[in-house]
């Protein structure tokens, strides 16, 4: 399948490269321009990409128009390193450098400089985050740890999104997407100058989305549909301080298949197909005062709440985030940089069938201080850089993340960098105090009924890392940019789940084990990420991404202990990862996208399901395609298809109890209007 999928590519290929020699020269943004791009989150202030000592990559709006995608976690799929699996209609599993699944918590994502993970399990409900892409300037992702900046759970990698300026969403935009899949999504947006220094937009966005199949083929019934509306104030308030304001509010209806407890299923369990409601808004208000052009400060205050309710969990979280910064130079090659942190989590849980927090509510505030020194040397041709940050948390008291990164260069066109560093992943809500009915063992002749239950442990450390990277980027030609990056990651302390023989206990009917997470795992990967951009003609852009990752763990826990589950091994992730993205302009007015995608087989990673014997994630090959057409200056209409070659396919096995989803071909068609 693999092999015919490929020859059915290539001839792709190389009707594009047909295309590609009569395709006209239109405004695209050039290498020259890529390098000397600003970045933000590597070092919370404002450097080029070309000149950051970390591994970097940058999604451009432009970027996200050309890939086709309609979903957030989708466009993500050109960064290599990172690891983007769709679980079912409505549900993504990302994460970088391993360690994925539906609840991978070492991956920090951020809108606008506003965390998005939820603490109930240090990670991200990325359903929620179906923001208007329109709206999005840019995504910026680094790879490897940030905790001497971001702090606990960015140990593997940070996803900034940043939103663009409401002064450059000034005048109407509409668009309207029709498909197989995606039955319905429209969005509307108005920005307005109220005078001349404050500017205004308001968005509203609705989308209807039909289900995928299951294991079996079958519908799996997973539809969904969103509402969602915001705004941004954006206010030159004097020369030396400028003040944004944002908003969002959203509302979705989630159908889910899970697999829950069952005495009478030969599995253990058996299918639900269950109706949820995720709704949630928040508020963020942030000033940045310049003293002088050597000193900078910004503050920043954001209020949210997240509202969950469906079979697996219930309850109410409110999130109040204080952050202050302060950037200065002292002196032509010497800056520094220092904050402060406030977050206060308060949650209420109510019990579901299958799960229940103890106790129902908990506050856990988080304080944290970090500062870091850039010094530059040698002409400005070595720059280093010492950062640490110190934080205080409710579960595991305070956690210390220091980090040293270099970097040199040799030449015009050439960067060389290298860092080290410590980060944490610190228990999470669930870690400690979550009660889960997994599965249930049917009665035999030797047993009687057996009800497994996953249990938190209030005696859990923080999750650790010692990371090792090493970079290069070249611009040997003006058209052709190459970026390396190698790795090596120690991790200890890592979560694992064992059945406490201990604790095994009557109950009403059948008896209860105990499955508890316990620090039981320690192990290294390492990998190598190349990322390339090469403009062979006029109009016509090719972007390469492959990944390795290698991963070995070994227990830390007594040889008799029974893990649990039994299902998922060491191999969590693809080895390998390709992308190859071409885009041509075919006429100033018509431009042709397609973009072939490889990933690999995770062959440990199985699970038995009440239709199926046993599921498993092969590996799979598959092409998108767009074209769009610019019917006039300020009306766009494009088509696409999607998994074109290997459909339908399984991404990924979640670790919870949740239905195989398999992932579809899907076509849709797209109209942008702007007045």
């Amino acid at each position: 399948m693999i092999a015919r999928n490929l020859v059915t590519a290539l001839c792709c290929w190389h009707c594009v490269v047909q295309l590609a020699v009569a395709a006209e020269d239109v405004d695209q943004l050039d290498i020259e321009e890529l390098m000397n791009r600003e970045v933000t989150s590597v070092s919370r202030t404002s450097q080029k990409l070309f000149d950051s000592a970390a591994a970097v990559f940058v999604i451009s709006q432009e970027d996200i128009r050309r890939s086709g995608v309609i979903e957030l976690p989708e466009v993500l799929r050109l960064v290599p390193g990172l690891y983007v699996a769709r679980l079912n209609a409505n549900q993504w599993a990302i994460t970088a450098r391993g360690f994925n699944g539906q609840f991978a918590n070492k991956l920090l994502v951020l809108i606008d400089g506003r965390t998005v993970y939820t603490p109930i399990f240090s990670g991200v409900y990325w359903e929620s985050l179906d923001l208007p892409l329109e709206d999005v300037e840019r995504i910026e992702v680094i790879l490897g740890p940030g905790g001497s900046l971001w702090g606990a759970n960015s140990v593997n990698g940070i996803i900034n999104i940043i939103t663009k300026n409401a002064a450059d969403t000034q005048g109407g935009f509409a668009s309207l997407t029709v498909g197989n899949n995606e039955k319905t999504i429209a969005d509307l947006r108005y920005g307005s100058q109220i005078d001349e220094r404050i500017f205004f937009r308001g968005y509203g966005k609705y989308a209807q989305r039909d289900g995928l199949v299951d294991a079996a083929g079958n519908d799996a019934e997973d539809d969904w549909d969103l509402a969602r509306g915001g705004f941004r104030v954006d206010w030159l308030a004097s020369s030396r301080d400028v003040v944004m304001v944002q908003g969002d509010v959203h509302s979705e209806n989630i159908d889910r298949n899970f697999t829950v407890p069952s005495f009478t299923s030969p599995a253990g369990v058996e299918r639900v197909l269950d109706n949820g409601d995720l709704s949630g808004f928040s508020l963020l208000g942030r000033w940045e005062h310049t003293s002088s052009l050597a000193s900078r400060s910004t503050l920043q205050v954001y209020y949210q709440r997240e509202r969950r309710d469906d079979l697996f969990t219930n309850y109410r979280l409110d999130t109040v985030d204080i952050d202050f910064q302060h950037e200065s130079a002292l002196g032509e090659h010497h800056e520094l940089i220092w904050g402060l942190g406030y977050r206060f989590n308060r949650d209420d849980f109510t019990p579901t069938e299958v799960l229940t927090m103890t106790p129902a509510q908990r506050e856990y505030p988080l304080f944290s201080t970090f500062i870091q020194d850039r010094i530059r040397k040698f002409d400005n041709r070595l720059e280093l850089t010492f950062g640490a940050k110190i934080e205080h948390n409710r579960f595991t008291g305070w956690e210390l993340q220091p980090n040293i990164r270099a970097l040199w260069k040799p030449a015009a066109n050439q960067r060389v960098w290298a860092a080290v560093s410590r980060a944490v992943r610190t228990p999470s809500r669930g870690d400690q105090d979550v009660t889960f009915d997994l599965i249930a063992v049917p009665p035999s002749p030797a047993n009687p009924p057996t009800l497994v239950v996953l249990q938190g442990n209030p005696d859990l450390e923080s999750e650790t890392v010692i990371a090792y990277e090493i970079g290069y980027r070249l611009w040997p030609k003006e058209n052709f940019y190459l970026d390396l990056t190698a790795f090596y990651n120690d991790y200890d302390d890592l979560r694992f789940a064992v059945l406490d023989q201990t604790a095994i206990v009557p109950g009403p009917g059948f008896i209860t084990a105990p499955v508890v997470v316990v620090n039981g795992e320690k192990g290294t990967t390492y990998g190598l990420e190349i990322a390339a951009d090469w403009r062979p003609a006029p109009g016509w852009r090719m972007q390469f991404g492959y990944s390795y990752l290698h991963a070995n763990f070994e227990l830390k826990i007594p040889d008799n202990a029974v893990i649990f589950p039994a299902g998922l091994g060491d191999q969590r992730d693809p080895r390998h990862q390709l992308s190859l993205l071409t885009s041509i302009d075919l006429t100033r007015d018509v431009d042709l996208d397609l973009w072939l995608r490889y990933v690999d087989a995770i062959p440990d990673v199985t699970v038995a399901t009440p239709t199926t014997t046993v599921a498993s994630v092969d590996d799979y090959l598959t092409l998108d395609v767009r074209l769009g057409w610019r019917l006039v200056d300020d009306l766009e209409f494009s088509i696409a298809g999607r998994n074109l070659l290997d459909s339908p396919h399984l991404e990924f096995l979640q670790e919870n109890n949740t239905f195989p989803t398999q992932v579809e071909r899907s076509v849709y068609g797209q109209i942008k209007w702007r007045f």
